[in-house]
This record gives structure tokens, C-alpha cells and sequence, in this order.
């Protein structure tokens, strides 16, 4: 709902952080140039996804230079936490020149409405961190089925493989 479009050529920081318990957390893609703060909502199978995305450029690529100990340490999000938006779909651009690495977020909205969209153009460095971080959080939260890779609790859940049936369990 919001239409706002965000476009850095470069950032200060970049980092995926989490509100809540396991089970009931919320992931958010946040993004720092100077003082402006973006802050865009994001389910935990994106992070995933997008983290093994950025693995792949992350092997195509010479090799990252050092991380610094600031960027891999100083993951943690900015609070209060303003949401400029729910993501829909997220893209990754490489130019091959530059080694600049681009995540593009479209935020999700009604078919009438301006969609939202944001572009970070991140260092190789800066993805690397990223990656690391983002990784972690998702292996952080409850284990996955073996089954059908839903998240198990100490209830266990319906498995689709299942029908329903001997739902496995913690």
C-alpha cells in the first residue's frame, strides 16, 4: 500500500533481523544510508532463499576481500522498527564490472495499487556478511520436518506427506 521507492547506489549497512519467539517471529530486511533507516517485512523462507541465492554470486565471484569484524558483528536491527513495506518478490542483480552486487525488493499490494519498491546496490563484502547472518537466524528457529521441510514445534504439525497422520514430532 505504500508505493515508496527506495534506490541506493550504495549503503551503509545491510542486515535481516527477527522480532519475536520461534514460531511466532517476524524477519525483516533492513537497510541504513546516513540516517535513513528502511525497513521492509520479509517471511523466513525468503531470507532463506535469498541467502542461498547470495551464495552462489558469493562462489561466482573472486574472492570476498576481508570482512570487517564491524560489518559481520553489527547486524543487529535498527529499532523502532518503521516498516516501509511487506516484499512480494526479491531479485539480484551482479554487475560484473564493478562486483556491486543489487537486491531489489517489490512490496506486495492489490492489483489497483502503486506498487513499493527498493534497490540496494551492496559490496561483495557487505553480501558476504549478510549471508552469514541471515543463514544463522533461519537455522536459529525451529527444526524442519524431515518429511515436508515445515517447521516442527513441540506439538508437532499436520504434515501434508502425512495426511495428517503420525505428525512427527520434537
Amino acid at each position: 500500500m505504500s508505493g515508496e521507492q527506495f534506490n541506493f547506489d550504495a549503503v551503509d549497512k545491510i542486515t535481516v533481523g527477527v522480532i519475536g519467539q520461534p514460531g511466532e517471529r517476524e524477519f525483516y530486511l533492513q537497510a541504513t544510508v546516513g540516517r535513513q533507516v528502511v525497513s521492509l517485512k520479509i517471511e523466513k523462507q525468503q531470507v532463506r532463499v535469498l541467502c542461498e541465492e547470495l551464495l552462489k554470486v558469493i562462489e561466482s565471484r573472486d574472492r570476498p576481500g576481508h570482512v570487517e569484524s564491524e560489518d559481520a558483528t553489527n547486524m543487529a536491527l535498527t529499532l523502532p522498527l518503521d516498516v516501509d513495506f511487506v516484499v512480494a518478490g526479491i531479485g539480484i542483480g551482479v554487475d560484473p564490472d564493478t562486483d556491486i552486487i543489487t537486491i531489489v525488493c517489490e512490496e506486495m499490494v492489490d492489483a489497483d495499487e502503486p506498487q513499493g519498491h527498493a534497490a540496494f546496490a551492496l559490496t561483495l563484502e557487505q553480501v558476504v556478511a549478510l549471508t552469514i547472518h541471515g543463514t544463522g537466524l533461519v537455522a536459529s528457529g525451529r527444526p524442519a520436518c524431515p518429511l515436508c521441510g515445515y517447521p516442527l514445534d513441540a506439538r508437532g504439525h499436520v504434515c501434508p506427506r502425512t495426511n495428517g497422520n503420525a505428525a512427527p514430532r520434537l
